[in-house]
């Protein structure tokens, strides 16, 4: 099972960042997708590698919302400019892109200015914007870690290759490889 995983993984990472010289020359465009409706669910503390050492007031709760109207952005705007998001598809709203602006409108309970702060703290982004290995205290380990859906569908592309379109339903969950969630 820990090999389909790894299999997975790597093909996963591998398309994403197959697609990296051809989305490098574009000039970023603003482009909308409207109502999109995304969850987030959050698994209980037993789920995480070392549920000893969270605290309950660490825990996040289930995110569902929607989005009325999402336009693109780029990732370095959260990150700063030596950010690599190169496997963010340009000109696109991604599912990377809803996932992100969901989690900091529903997490931010501090009112940040600047519109990022709770991401930029709380959220691990690697190999190019594709692939998320942290969320608040949850983090990956071994064959557990966030997965995302569209339309109840598990892509085989990476979160930032994957073009959302207007009504599409995303979902994100805290999983175990193999597991339904």
């Amino acid at each position: 099972m820990k090999k389909i995983f790894s299999l997975m993984l790597v093909l996963t990472l591998v398309l994403g960042l197959a697609g990296v010289q051809a989305f490098a020359a574009e000039e970023e465009s603003k482009v909308t997708v409207k109502n999109i409706h995304m969850q987030v669910s959050f698994p209980v503390k037993d789920k995480l590698e070392n549920p000893q050492q969270v605290s309950d007031n660490e825990l996040l709760d289930h995110v569902d919302v929607i989005i009325p109207k999402l336009t693109n952005f780029s990732l370095k705007d959260i990150y700063g400019q030596s950010y690599n998001d190169s496997a963010v598809m340009k000109g696109k709203v991604t599912a990377m892109h809803a996932f992100l602006y969901a989690l900091e409108e529903k997490c931010d309970t501090e009112g940040h200015t600047d519109g990022w702060d709770w991401v930029r703290e709380n959220v691990t982004v690697g190999y190019g914007g594709n692939f998320v290995s942290k969320v608040g205290v949850y983090k990956n380990f071994g064959m557990t870690g966030w997965m995302y859906k569209v339309n109840n569908v598990l892509p085989m592309t990476g979160a930032a290759q994957y073009e959302l379109k207007d009504g599409d339903q995303e979902r994100w969950g805290f999983a175990t490889w193999g597991e339904e969630w």
